[in-house]
């Protein structure tokens, strides 16, 4: 919830004082604090009960991740980042539901891009020919923090105990 509520923060901080259009205010501002919000609200109303709610942040962030890649200058790079988003939030969906019972699919799932997006934002920060300023950070920190969350949550859920299906499916037939 801190690695969330620590993205919320950086894009507070970045994006009110740009000049955003209307759209991009959505995109890159309102669609991830909303998400994070949600996330944090849902995860301590019901986090110890179910991660069901927790669908509705993800497809928020993953709605934002899909936009952004739309600005990417490679097609391959935009499709295939679409194609792994919506992996994402079908597989991450599907867990969260109790439908998938193996949430080792979301430690490669969350934690590859998240190393991915960590070695590249290293590169562009300290070994690239132009690298980026130290001010520009702050979008990119925070998508790494929304990876870093949803790897901590996949690392913290815990397999229902087999008295927990009892009651669920006790609660199911009634």
């Amino acid at each position: 919830m801190l690695l969330m509520a620590f993205s919320a923060v950086l894009r507070l901080i970045y994006y009110p004082q740009k000049d955003l259009s209307c759209a991009d205010a959505w995109v890159y501002l309102y669609i991830p604090l909303l998400s994070a919000v949600l996330y944090i609200a849902f995860l301590l109303l019901w986090g110890r009960r179910t991660l069901m709610p927790l669908c509705l942040p993800v497809a928020g962030g993953v709605a934002f991740f899909i936009i952004k890649a739309f600005t990417f200058a490679s097609p391959l790079h935009t499709a295939l980042c679409c194609v792994l988003y919506g992996g994402v939030l079908v597989l991450t969906c599907l867990t969260f539901c109790g439908i998938l019972r193996i949430k080792y699919l979301l430690y490669p799932l969350f934690g590859l891009p998240l190393l991915v997006h960590a070695a590249m934002d290293i590169n562009e920060l300290f070994f690239a020919a132009e690298c980026t300023p130290l001010a520009e950070f702050p979008p990119e920190a925070s998508v790494l923090c929304i990876m870093a969350a949803l790897l901590c949550l996949a690392l913290a859920m815990e397999k229902p105990s087999a008295e927990t299906n009892k009651k669920t499916n006790q609660g199911d037939a009634s």
